[in-house]
């Protein structure tokens, strides 16, 4: 070949060469690009965020976790889909982490995700599970030494898929892990960008689809399959591994063998998996689908596995209208949950076993009332909660605060049961009555109607009378009424009413103190016995009382009546008059007008042990006079049947914590949409609280308020009452 012609096509040759080079070169770059893009921004977003990422621990509820459906939706959410930092050249994505952890004798499902992203997890979460718990929790440091299943392979098409029950196996192989040692099935997913897939279709081509159209006919031409694209399940590149620490290396490399089977179990739904002992795990590209199937979750969630589930359902409460004064009654995470402050006007009923935050929650609601400004009444027969309130007095508030405590001895209180003070005399006297009778001759045999009769009958001889030097008359006049014949006869001078005469004259007994009547020494011996205490004795007997519930209701004050220290009986009878006078004095304020009647809240801890006539009462008329009732008690059973009837008939707020499971089933109705289940399964320190918000019933749940703070005040409290409180002098007026 001529020289001339085989320069040229060397030249061309050259030239063809390099701009194939080129071509290939540039199509490389374009191809390879965007992985390159996108590794390097990937793993960007990984080492920013590593450092800042948050761990939740979610607890489904057992129906909405065995609903594959409700799983898949939770996944899919976790995806970013269209949102920017997923699209082809701006790919890249905080990295998420779901796993299945043993800790603690019982495995728990976490998702962990960087700081960004906790709104996005939250609310999916909530949308796909909302009756499921999610609580953060703190990241715990790794552990070493460790060892590690790594996992490979392929999804299953979906042809071949089928359910694998791997969260249960996963759940059992992990509930025999040895004694202390702590494991994780961690999936560390990547979303990838959205994605299209194909089906076919059959069709001819466009020309002759256009001259059929043309000649109005069939088409007669042969048909040819079309490709359509359509949109898949979000998917993710995902990482698997099963990593098992604090145990010695040849268990965990032993348990680990036994893991392998487990995870080759997702063969049976389609998988094309291999785990080995030490291996790095790879990535595989699955969907949503496939990530709630390796998750674990259906299936494994049951109270027959040890899992963290939700036991007991949560349900939210409601923002509260700033127009109805709300006041706090528990928490939800960090969130307040309140209701009108109104709605305590109609009382509230705290019910539980012990241990389960009653008297917490009634301390944290006093306080708040201490904190407000509101006055109330806390009668503790054990003293505890007393000593708390006394402690969180805010400065300022300490003088509005009374202290009563039934065992002091150096300076003890005045308070007269049976002082007028502006009071019915019949009211008086009737409440006594009953107070006697309901707390002293409960368990007798018989009904004790003489006895009755007979303490009514002296009552009103004292009490319509005016008394001896102008002082009110005491539980000792009363006593002395029946022990001392000279006493009585002078007492008997100014009785001008012919049914007390006849009384003393025809019924009660003529000789001596009354030895020969069995009725009159058994309401003898009650009394004297309740009056042998001294501390006892020094309260009651003073003349005129220092705690004048009257005062206090009106006054806008507190008084915290503190029970502790003295026999079982005394001390209910004792806590049964405070009550009975808050009744009495309540009553009293029919008089006044509605708008003047101070709100005044009586809390009542224990409040089987003074199941009397006026706590009965209280539900159905205290709140025409402005007195509230809270009460706390353990068993439904353990309150009379009269105030259980009491209760469901005007009791508008109720608490349960941890109620017992006859207390659960007898409430279930009041409570739905809770079941018995969710509610023997409170856990400690939650209630779930029956309510009205906006005049319809209510149920909703919450975590107790927490404990009240300590502010150092009880020496300044107790000082400044025992100044305005305490007796004068320690001599005791026996009339």
């Amino acid at each position: 070949m001529p020289e001339t012609l085989l320069g040229p096509m060397l030249e061309t040759f050259n030239l063809i060469a390099l701009v194939g080079g080129g071509v290939l070169a540039t199509g490389a770059t374009i191809a390879v690009l965007p992985r390159v893009v996108g590794l390097v921004r990937q793993r960007s977003y990984e080492r920013a965020t590593e450092r800042d990422r948050l761990r939740w621990v979610l607890r489904p509820d057992p129906n909405e976790a065995n609903d594959p459906d409700a799983i898949r939706r939770l996944v899919a959410a976790l995806h970013p889909a269209a949102r920017r930092g997923v699209s082809r050249w701006a790919s890249g994505w905080p990295p998420l982490t779901v796993a299945m952890t043993w800790t603690g004798q019982r495995a728990r499902w976490e998702i962990e995700a960087p700081r960004q992203l906790e709104r996005g997890v939250q609310a999916a979460v909530a949308a796909a599970l909302p009756t499921s718990e999610f609580e953060a929790v703190v990241r715990p440091e790794r552990v070493k030494p460790r060892q590690v299943l790594g996992v490979r392979g392929e999804a299953p098409t979906g042809e071949g898929r089928r359910v694998s029950g791997f969260g249960t196996l996963l759940a059992e192989v992990l509930a025999r892990l040895p004694p202390g040692a702590e494991a994780a099935w961690t999936l560390r997913l990547a979303p990838l960008p959205d994605g299209v897939a194909t089906r076919s279709a059959d069709g001819g081509g466009w020309a002759e689809t256009l001259l059929d159209s043309f000649l109005n006919r069939r088409s007669r031409s042969p048909t040819r399959t079309l490709e359509l694209r359509v949109p898949v399940s979000p998917r993710f590149t995902v990482t698997a591994s099963l990593e098992v620490s604090s145990a010695p290396p040849s268990t965990m490399r032993a348990w680990l063998f036994d893991a392998v089977a487990v995870i080759g179990a997702l063969h049976t739904s389609g998988w094309r998996i291999q785990a080995r002992v030490g291996a790095r795990p790879v990535p595989m590209q699955v969907d949503a689908t496939d990530v709630a199937e390796l998750w674990g979750l259906a299936g494994a969630a049951s109270d027959a596995r040890p899992v963290e589930i939700v036991r007991s359902r949560r349900l939210p409460a409601p923002a509260a209208d700033p127009a109805s004064d709300p006041r706090a009654i528990g928490r939800n995470g960090a969130r307040p949950v309140h209701v009108p402050d109104g709605l305590l006007a109609r009382h509230a009923l705290l019910l539980g076993r012990t241990g389960s935050g009653k008297s917490t929650e009634m301390v944290a609601l006093a306080a708040d009332d201490l904190r407000a400004g509101r006055g109330f009444t806390f009668i503790d027969p054990h003293g505890d909660a007393v000593a708390r309130l006394l402690d969180a007095v805010p400065d300022g508030q300490t003088d509005r605060v009374h202290l009563l405590e039934l065992a002091e001895k150096d300076k003890p209180r005045g308070f007269n049961p049976i002082e007028l003070d502006g009071a019915d005399p019949e009211l008086v006297a009737a409440q006594f009555v009953d107070t006697m009778r309901d707390l002293y001759f409960a368990r007798l045999s018989s009904p004790p109607h003489r006895q009755l009769q007979y303490l009514r009958s002296a009552l009103m001889t004292l009490l319509t009378q005016p008394p001896d030097a102008g002082s009110p008359w005491t539980l000792e006049s009363l006593n002395r009424l029946f022990v001392d014949p000279r006493f009585r006869e002078t007492i008997l001078l100014g009785v001008d009413d012919p049914m007390l005469t006849a009384f003393w004259t025809h019924q009660w007994p003529q000789k001596g103190r009354g030895s020969t009547d069995a009725s009159a020494d058994a309401l003898i011996s009650k009394l004297s016995a309740f009056l042998s205490y001294p501390s006892i004795r020094a309260i009651v007997s003073a003349p005129v009382s220092t705690i004048r519930p009257r005062r206090i209701m009106d006054g806008s004050e507190v008084l915290l009546v503190d029970l502790s220290r003295t026999g079982g009986d005394n001390a209910w009878l004792f806590g049964g008059l405070v009550i009975a006078r808050y009744y009495v004095d309540a009553l009293g304020r029919q008089g006044q007008p509605p708008d003047r009647r101070v709100p005044h809240t009586l809390y009542v801890d224990e409040v089987q042990n003074f199941d009397t006539t006026a706590l009965r009462d209280i539900p159905a008329q205290g709140r025409k006079f402005a007195l509230r009732l809270v009460m706390a008690t353990q068993y439904l059973e353990s309150l009379g049947r009269e105030l259980q009837r009491s209760i469901r008939a005007n009791v508008a707020t109720i608490m349960l914590l941890q109620p017992s499971a006859e207390d659960a089933r007898l409430l279930r109705d009041v409570m739905a949409p809770l079941t018995e289940r969710d509610l023997v399964n409170l856990p400690r320190f939650r209630m779930a609280v029956r309510t009205e918000i906006d005049g319809d019933p209510r149920v909703l749940t919450a975590d107790i308020l927490p404990e009240a703070a300590r502010l150092g005040s009880a020496a300044v409290v107790r000082r400044h009452s025992d100044a305005r409180d305490a007796r004068r002098g320690t001599g005791e007026d026996r009339r």
